[in-house]
This record gives C-alpha cells, sequence and structure tokens, in this order.
C-alpha cells in the first residue's frame, strides 16, 4: 500500500495555491506579455552589445599506455592512476610555474585582454583605485608587499589568465579539458594549446630530471662495481699465478697436450718394439737374408748384380781356363759385390741400432711429459677448491658492472628522448562560432527569463494587491452590507460612473428618505469627496436642495471644481465667528447645490463638532434643505469621524477597489463608525478591465460587453 507524501489539507494548500497563482497571472496576462515582450528585446540588445568570447579547448590525456622508455628502477615507474593522480595532475596544470611560462611563450603581459594595466581606466576602475588607495592609506596592516613593476604586472596578468582558463576533467576518463576563453578566436586556440605543450613539456622536464639522477647514481655507482670487479679478478688472477692454475681456454690445451702426448708415447713405443724386432732379426740372420729382413734397396741392387756377374762368370768358365783374364775380372767384381754387401748389411745394423737408441730417448722423454703433465694437473686439484669462491665473487661482481652499464646505457639522456605517461589527446582548433554571448541558447533563455520576471512582477503587484476587489468579498469576509462599486472616473467610462453614482444614490435615497449622509474612507486617497461631489450633484439634479459640508477641516484641501476662495466655513459657523448664511456658497451650475466649506479650523477639529452648535447647524439644515451630505476626515484621522457618525442618519464607507485591506475596513467600522448608522461599503475606483479578470459575480457589472454598450 503506498504511502501519499502529503496530508489532504497540504494537497488541498498547493492546489489552492496553484490555482490562486494561476489565476493571478492571468489576471496581469496582457501586462506580463508586455512586459515579457520589452525584457526580451532589452536582453537581446544587451546580449548583442556584449563583448565576444571564444573557447579554445584542448585535452590532455593524464595516464596514457605510452610505454616506459626507461623501466629501471621502481622511481621511474608510475603509481596506479586514481582520483588522487587526477587531482595531482590539476594541480600541474594550475601551478604558477607552468602558466607563467605561457604567459612569456605568447607575450600575455603585453596584452591588454590580460593584463589590466594596459585597459583603458574606466570610472569603476578610478572609483576602486581610490578606495583601495584610501584603505591602504588608513587600514592598519594592509599595506601591499612592495614589487618591482615587472613582478606586479607578471602577478596581475597570471590571475587574469586564471579568470579566464578551466581546467575540468572528463567524465569516466583519464583526460583533463583546458579551456580557454578569450576574445579573439585564434588566441584562445593558441592558449589552450600552449597550456598543453607547457604540461607535457612539465611531465618531460620532469622525467629528464629522474633519469639524470639515476643515470648520475648509476655512473657513480658503475665506477665503484668497476673497480670491485678489477681487485676481484686481481686477486683471481694472482691466486691462479700464484698455484699456477689454468682455466678457462688454457685448460682444454693441457688436456689435448696430455692426449697427444699418450698418443705419441704409444706410438713411439710401437716403432721401439718394430726397431728392437727388426734389429735382432737382422743381427741373428745370414747375409743372404739379410736384404730380406732389413729391406734395403741398395742391397737388392747389388744383389742383382751379384746374379748378373755369376750368370757371366758361370757362362764363362765352361768356355775359358780358371786363369783366364776375362774370367779373372768377372770374379774380382763378383767378390767386390759382395764385399760391399757385407758393408752395407753392416751399416744398416748399425743404423738401426743407433734409431733403437733414438727411439728409446724419445719415449722416455715422451714418459717424462706425460708424468709431468699428469702431475701439474693433479697438483692443483686443491687450489681449485679455494680459487672456486674467489672466481664467483669474481664473476658476480663483473655480472653487477654489466648490469649496471646496461642500465647507464640505456638511461642515457643525451642519447634517448624520456617517455612520460602523459600526451595531448586533442588540441584545440580555432573556434568559428563565439562561446559568449551565444545566441543560440542566450536568446531563448533571456526570453524565457524576461517572462519569468515579467510573470514574476505580475505575481508580486498581484499578491501585493491586498485590497478588497469584490462586493462578495466584503459580505463574506467582513459581514457588511455593500452599496454598490463605482468605476475609476475618467472621460471614456463618464457615463458608465454616473450610472454607478446614480444607483448608488438610488439605494440610498429611496429607502427611507436619509435627511444627512456621512461619506467617509477608511484611509486618504480613497476617493471619498468626489464621492460626495458626485452624489450632491446626482441629489440637485433630481430638484433636491442639498448642502454639502465639508467636515474635513485638517487636510486644508479644497474639492474639486466647489470648493471656494473664501477661507470662512464650517469652523468659523462653529466657533461663532460666522454666520452660516454668509458663508455657504451656490453652485453656480445648479440652484439645488449649496456648499459649505470647512472655513478656518483652529485648535482640534473634534471639539469643533462636539459642541452644540454643530447640533443646531445640523437641526437648521435639516429644515432648509432636503439632504445634508457630510464630507469627512478618513476614519482613522483623530476621531472626527466616529462622532459625526452619531449625528448622521446613514454612514457611507468608501474603500479603495484593490488597496483597502479588509482589516482595515474591519477596523473603521468597529471603532470609528456608528453601527446603527451604518448604511453599507463602497468600492470605489474600480478599474473595470482588471476588474474582469477576477471574474467575481459583480464583475458582469463593468464587463468589456457592458463597456461596449456604453459607447455604442
Amino acid at each position: 500500500m503506498s504511502t501519499s507524501l502529503y496530508t489532504p489539507d497540504e494537497a488541498l494548500a498547493e492546489q489552492t495555491f496553484l490555482r490562486d497563482a494561476s489565476v493571478k497571472l492571468w489576471r496581469r496576462k496582457w501586462s506580463i506579455l508586455l512586459l515579457g515582450i520589452v525584457l526580451s528585446v532589452i536582453f537581446a540588445v544587451g546580449i548583442q552589445i556584449l563583448p565576444k568570447k571564444y573557447q579554445g579547448v584542448a585535452t590532455v590525456e593524464a595516464d596514457s599506455p605510452t610505454p616506459q622508455a626507461v623501466p629501471t628502477s621502481a622511481m621511474l615507474r608510475d603509481q596506479q592512476f586514481s582520483d588522487y593522480t587526477l587531482g595531482s595532475e590539476l594541480t600541474i596544470l594550475k601551478s604558477p610555474e607552468l602558466l607563467l611560462s605561457v604567459i612569456d611563450k605568447l607575450d600575455l603581459a603585453n596584452d591588454p585582454e590580460f593584463n589590466p594595466a594596459l585597459k583603458k581606466q574606466s570610472w569603476i576602475g578610478d572609483a576602486k583605485s581610490t578606495i583601495n588607495g584610501w584603505l591602504q592609506t588608513w587600514l592598519p596592516n594592509n599595506t601591499p608587499p612592495r614589487l618591482s613593476p615587472t613582478e606586479r604586472q607578471r602577478g596581475e596578468t597570471l590571475a587574469a589568465l586564471r579568470s579566464k582558463v578551466i581546467f575540468e576533467p572528463v567524465p569516466h576518463a583519464r583526460d583533463i579539458q583546458i579551456t580557454v576563453s578569450s576574445q579573439d578566436n585564434q588566441k584562445a586556440a593558441t592558449i589552450a594549446n600552449a597550456i598543453a605543450d607547457g604540461y607535457i613539456a612539465n611531465h618531460m622536464g620532469f622525467a629528464e630530471q629522474i633519469m639524470r639522477q639515476v643515470h648520475g647514481y648509476t655512473g657513480s655507482h658503475l665506477i665503484e662495481l668497476g673497480k670491485d670487479a678489477s681487485q676481484k679478478a686481481q686477486v683471481v688472477a694472482k691466486f691462479k699465478n700464484d698455484h699456477s692454475i689454468v682455466t678457462g681456454r688454457e685448460a682444454p690445451l693441457i688436456q689435448e697436450q696430455i692426449t697427444q702426448v699418450s698418443t705419441d708415447l704409444i706410438n713411439g713405443r710401437a716403432q721401439l718394439a718394430a726397431l728392437r724386432g727388426r734389429y735382432d732379426t737382422a743381427r741373428n740372420s745370414d747375409p743372404e737374408t739379410l736384404a730380406a729382413v732389413l729391406g734395403s734397396q741398395t742391397i737388392n741392387r747389388l744383389r742383382e748384380q751379384e746374379a748378373q756377374i755369376g750368370a757371366q762368370r758361370a757362362a764363362l768358365a765352361s768356355n775359358y781356363v780358371a786363369n783366364n783374364p776375362t774370367l779373372g775380372r768377372l770374379n774380382a767384381q763378383y767378390g767386390d759385390v759382395e764385399r760391399k754387401i757385407r758393408q752395407e748389411a753392416q751399416r744398416m745394423v748399425a743404423s738401426l741400432k743407433s734409431d733403437i737408441q733414438s727411439q728409446e730417448a724419445s719415449v722416455q722423454s715422451l714418459t717424462g711429459r706425460l708424468a709431468e703433465l699428469h702431475q701439474q694437473i693433479g697438483s692443483t686439484n686443491d687450489a681449485m677448491a679455494m680459487l672456486i669462491p674467489l672466481q664467483r665473487a669474481a664473476d658476480a661482481a663483473a655480472d653487477m658492472y654489466d648490469t649496471y652499464a646496461r642500465t647507464l646505457r640505456q638511461t642515457d639522456a643525451s642519447m634517448l628522448i624520456p617517455a612520460t605517461t602523459v600526451r595531448v589527446a586533442a588540441r584545440s582548433e580555432v573556434p568559428i562560432h563565439a562561446s559568449f554571448p551565444n545566441n543560440l541558447i542566450m536568446l531563448p533563455a533571456s526570453t524565457l527569463i524576461a517572462f519569468g520576471i515579467a510573470g514574476m512582477i505580475g505575481w508580486v503587484r498581484e499578491s501585493n494587491r491586498k485590497g478588497l476587489v469584490s462586493m462578495n468579498q466584503v459580505e463574506m469576509v467582513l459581514d457588511l452590507p455593500t452599496l454598490g462599486m463605482l468605476p475609476r472616473f475618467d472621460s471614456h467610462n463618464e457615463v458608465i460612473y454616473l450610472d454607478a453614482v446614480e444607483q448608488l444614490f438610488n439605494r440610498l435615497w429611496l429607502m427611507d428618505r436619509p435627511r444627512s449622509i456621512l461619506i467617509t474612507s477608511a484611509r486618504p486617497e480613497e476617493g471619498k469627496t468626489t464621492t460626495a461631489w458626485a452624489l450632491a450633484k446626482a441629489a440637485a439634479d433630481r430638484d433636491i436642495r442639498v448642502l454639502l459640508i465639508d467636515a474635513d477641516m485638517r487636510s486644508g484641501r479644497k474639492m474639486q471644481a466647489a470648493r471656494s476662495v473664501s477661507v470662512a466655513g464650517l469652523a468659523d459657523v462653529l466657533r461663532g465667528q460666522a454666520d452660516m448664511r454668509d458663508v455657504v456658497q451656490r453652485n453656480p451650475h445648479s440652484d439645488n447645490l449649496t456648499l459649505l466649506p470647512a472655513g478656518h479650523p483652529k485648535g482640534i477639529p473634534t471639539r469643533l463638532l462636539a459642541l452644540d452648535s454643530f447640533n443646531r447647524l445640523l437641526e437648521t439644515s435639516s429644515q432648509n434643505y432636503d439632504l445634508v451630505i457630510i464630507d469627512s476626515p478618513p476614519s482613522f484621522v483623530g476621531g472626527d469621524c466616529w462622532l459625526l457618525s452619531q449625528k448622521v442618519d446613514k454612514t457611507v464607507l468608501i474603500a479603495k477597489w484593490g488597496s483597502t485591506t479588509a482589516q482595515e475596513i474591519q477596523e473603521a467600522v468597529r471603532m470609528q463608525l456608528h453601527r446603527d448608522t451604518f448604511a453599507g461599503v463602497v468600492l470605489n475606483m474600480v478599474n473595470p478591465r482588471q476588474n474582469v479578470r477576477y471574474g467575481h459575480p459583480d464583475s458582469m457589472y463593468l464587463s468589456r460587453e457592458i463597456t461596449r454598450y456604453y459607447k455604442s
């Protein structure tokens, strides 16, 4: 079950208020329309003469995904983006350092739009300067700091620029929009772009500063690391040298030497065994087989010569005797060859023995070298255990040195442009249309505002109209009788006014033919004198003898077109200083209308009206005239009205339409009028046009149809 936000009484009150407000506005519709049109025209003209302002809009992104050029350490890594990050970026954009750099770059200090000192001084500015000078002179502790003209100029230019720049975060983004207002569209765009460029330059400078700090730190630390690595490398080298430790590329060389020496030793031993076998065979072999054993080519050739000579000798031995010289020569040659064979065999056996001795020396040398190499490797095993930690320390120092060397190359500001996480997302274009005044927005808005002001003025004027506007209101609110309404008297509704006066007179006269009528009002300026004169003239036109007494002895005013230049009157008669027959004046236009002026009031008029002479005057007037009409002071002025209402037959209270309030009428009737003689209330000075707007039943008496009827 839903619960209402308003109680029935509150809802009824709201409906009543809205209905009352709409009625009030409708009553003033024509004045509201006219005033709204006038204000709209004034606002439109004012908007057009306003100085035009253009807005240059640039956008910077505070945390773009640009990769870092130097990811060296935590000091270069960006923090996670948050509202605090955006606030910091706004602080940078608003900083005097950045804005002053823009002022210097664009020379805004010499621009009258941004330097108040260059503007033409108006009377307002002169007055402001005078007041500031006076305050600085007379008020304590109000002396401004002493600044040079240049500093003061820059400060005032900075304040002017700040007043024309708006920094606004873009919703749901990491962008900041820079809006610059200026009377020059080109200047607005230039300043917006300059601020964006200055923002980027600020970040670039900061990044470069950080990089230089890192570069300096890594450079100095690199020198220390280099020294440390060098010292540790020297310690390792000295230890290796002292312990004859071969490492690195030399270690495989020793292994190769051992392998080669071992191979050579095996081959040498095999060759030695082969030589020894050949030697033993050659030493035990006969000359015939020696050549085959030794494998000598020389012996083989000598054997071939020996075989040839033996064949020739055998052939000659069968034909020649033993002493034959030819045969002897062949025998000598044969013996010489044998001798040579024996000599060659002996030589080769001796050479083979020498080869054996040489090979034995070689094998012995290789055996010693192999033992020496094995001894060298074996002697370094203990030293290697001591070398490992020294080598690790040296390697670690060398690695750290290399790492910092690479970092130094990466952060070298002279080789790399430092990257930042900010960028210009959108540069400002030169605006074509003025941002102020914006006719598309301001003209409709000014029209709405104009009609809103007109409606408010109409509503206020109608609300301030606290007076009664209807006879029904008088009867229902005050429970008082009413006698009618009199329109405002002017040349356009004179006939209507006279008819209304006739109707009022009929209600007063035809009922019981009163002898005296008092015309009064609650306040001054409500038309009681005009009404009294109109009623007197209406009675005179009916051949009724009328005496109009001006009893308003306080104001000193005279009745329109009826008061005499004579100074004697009612006051003089009541004091016994004049005779009534001498001071009354007949109207030159009507013999039935006689006027008794107020005379010379002296002292308090109420005392004169309380004299018996006033009673005798009324009695005499009632005998000499058919009707006495008394124009009294307003009821709230003294006690004249209360006293007069006691002595007349009827009292009529004039209330100004739409002006006299119900409280005033009620108080006047309650305290200042005699209830028994009170005839009723007359609403006077009614505005026919406005009266129709209220829609009360009695508004038909002065409706447009009735008005047109009188004019036809």
